[in-house]
């Protein structure tokens, strides 16, 4: 049996999740070859956040407008990866080590573009 690697559901009370919605999820899986893992669920209310395919997406305001931020974890690796590759090509000129950059700098860019990530992507312009 596998495990589920991402289900997010959604419900206004938590009962109703607990009650309701988990006892029909799991016969839904397991038809499907696949299980809950109970340490990595968790139900957890929507103005908390949850991480989900390395974004942490919570709600927020009076109007429940969905913010959708990069993983920190995600983030930091990407920063250490960052510095150890101009700390490796540190002695090399600027021109060569810039061109082996620009694709990653310009995937991060097309990745994150719908994300409310101002304030992460001016930290990881600075490294």
């Amino acid at each position: 049996m596998r495990y589920a690697e991402a289900c997010v559901t959604t419900a206004p009370p938590r009962e109703v999740l607990e009650t309701y919605a988990r006892p029909r999820i799991e016969p839904f899986l397991h038809a499907r070859g696949l299980a809950l893992r109970d340490a990595t669920t968790r139900i957890v209310h929507s103005t908390e956040g949850w991480n989900f395919l390395g974004l942490h997406l919570r709600k927020c305001g009076q109007q429940g407008k969905v913010l959708t931020v990069p993983h920190k974890a995600k983030v930091l690796t990407h920063v250490r990866a960052t510095r150890a590759s101009l700390a490796a090509h540190q002695p090399t000129p600027a021109g060569p080590v810039s061109k082996a950059r620009n694709p990653v700098i310009r995937g991060w860019a097309h990745y994150s573009r719908y994300w409310a990530a101002k304030h992460v992507l001016q930290k990881v312009r600075h490294v």
